[in-house]
């Protein structure tokens, strides 16, 4: 019977590790949902909707990928697009979970406000990371020769 208290206090720290994980992947998820929801309720198929929902979410992963690596520009407002829906995940998952345990007030809404906190924080280290190793960040190879130049 230990076992199975074991094992579920570890499924479930894998699982909250996990969806704090994944939060930067909160936005392009709800695009595609609702163009999924959206195109169903149109009149589409199942097969249409839900291509078209996966379609929609990839593309803005990627388009979204492509701005943070390669435009120092739009970096910064591309991964504060992204922050705020984990952000918004994050408080609601801590406020479904602790509100399991707890009753409504000050202390829910605190932990909340700390699991909304803690998901747009993975967010950002998971994206800003990425853009860290991106083409943008690196010095361009006209100055790392002009450089070297000065320094002989």
């Amino acid at each position: 019977m230990t076992i199975f208290l074991i094992l579920g206090a570890v499924a479930a720290f894998y699982l909250l590790w996990l969806l704090f994980r994944l939060a930067a992947l909160a936005l392009p998820i709800y695009a595609g949902i609702s163009l999924g929801l959206f195109m169903h309720a149109s009149g589409y198929g199942y097969a249409a909707s839900i291509t078209s929902g996966l379609a929609a979410g990839t593309a803005l992963l990627l388009v979204a990928r492509l701005l943070i690596a390669f435009s120092p520009l739009l970096r910064w407002p591309t991964l504060c697009l992204f922050i705020v829906p984990a952000a918004f995940a994050g408080y609601q998952t801590a406020a479904g979970l602790a509100g399991q345990a707890m009753e409504p007030g000050i202390w829910l809404s605190a932990l909340s406000w700390i699991g909304a906190l803690v998901a747009a924080t993975g967010a950002w280290n998971g994206l800003a990371a990425k853009a860290a190793d991106g083409p943008a960040s690196r010095p361009h190879p006209q100055a790392q020769t002009e450089i070297a130049t000065e320094a002989r």
